[in-house]
């Protein structure tokens, strides 16, 4: 897991991703990758600090992950581990940093039987991949879906998830139950995107985007 988020990181080159950086070859005693440094805050904290975000704020965010998820899908890699946590704000260029690669499964890795393990936090976690049934880009497309409910609500799509049986009882929670300035159309996407079934969630990265451009 270790080695292949360092494998995975040298081969990716967007600004909205961490960069990881060259090391000398033989030049390491011990196991560890040097990443590139970015002053600023998860996203995590801040929504911890704040409670929520605006709806601008939150759609400007969210914009940027959709970009980059929308580039690592078209490199055959999907991300599995989308969470506000691994989320960097970065102060001196307003910009989002996404991070960790050791739960990414690439094409050519799944093809041969390789598998990623099982996430720590559940409650941004496609209800598939907690199966550990067959995953595919709309898993990252449901943890993006359940960062924005969570930047405009503080809470999660389906309450505190702890495993997938969680989704057979639970129904979706509009967001305007949280948040009443949460327009209908916003509502909306936010119910597709987190969609139980991975088929009523948008098909990609781009589709989701192109439903919010609007604001």
């Amino acid at each position: 897991m270790y080695l292949r988020e360092e494998w995975v990181g040298k081969r990716l080159d967007n600004s909205y991703l961490v960069k990881v950086l060259p090391l000398k070859p033989k030049g390491r005693s011990q196991l560890y990758y040097v990443l590139g440094y970015h002053k600023g805050t998860s996203l995590s904290k801040r929504i911890r600090r704040k409670g929520s975000l605006s709806i601008k704020e939150s759609l400007y965010v969210i914009k940027q992950l959709l970009d980059c998820v929308q580039y690592l899908h078209s490199k055959g890699i999907i991300h599995k581990d989308i969470k506000a946590s691994n989320i960097l704000i970065d102060k001196e260029n307003k910009r989002l940093i996404l991070t960790n690669f050791g739960q990414c499964t690439m094409d050519h890795i799944r093809a041969n039987g390789g598998r990623s393990p099982s996430p720590a936090n559940r409650n941004y976690t496609a209800p598939e991949h907690l199966e550990e049934g067959k995953t595919d880009k709309r898993a990252d497309i449901y943890s993006v879906g359940a960062i924005l409910y969570k930047m405009l609500t503080g809470n999660y799509p389906y309450g505190r998830i702890s495993s997938a049986s969680d989704f057979l009882h639970r129904d979706f929670i509009p967001p305007e139950n949280y948040n009443s300035e949460i327009p209908e159309w916003l509502s909306g996407v936010l119910r597709k995107a987190c969609a139980v079934q991975p088929q009523a969630r948008f098909r990609d990265a781009a589709a989701f985007t192109r439903e919010i451009n609007h604001y």
